[in-house]
């Protein structure tokens, strides 16, 4: 084989392996930057996880206090309820 043939041959194979790198490099840089997006996406959906985990907790407490509360007023209207009942039936007599 001539000498400068196999010259050519080896510029021409050395610049597509060139190009080729460059093409996997650009890919990998893209696949990065996705992955970095995406990493910074999660972290803030975790944050608002977290954050709205927090408020239904306080949410709960809230309601089961609210709760207790009208648990506690529907007996005293029972017993208020008894108690009428009773002074009506003396009014009755």
């Amino acid at each position: 084989m001539d000498q400068t043939l196999f010259y050519w041959i080896l510029g021409v194979a050395g610049a597509i392996i060139a190009l080729l790198i460059g093409v996997i490099g650009f890919f990998f840089k893209q696949n990065y930057n996705t992955n970095k997006e995406a990493k910074c996406t999660m972290d803030k959906l975790n944050t608002t996880l977290r954050v709205l985990i927090q408020k239904m907790k306080s949410y709960d407490e809230k309601n089961d206090l609210t709760t207790l509360r009208l648990n506690d007023h529907a007996k005293r209207l029972d017993t208020h309820d008894v108690k009428i009942a009773t002074i009506e039936e003396r009014m009755k007599k």
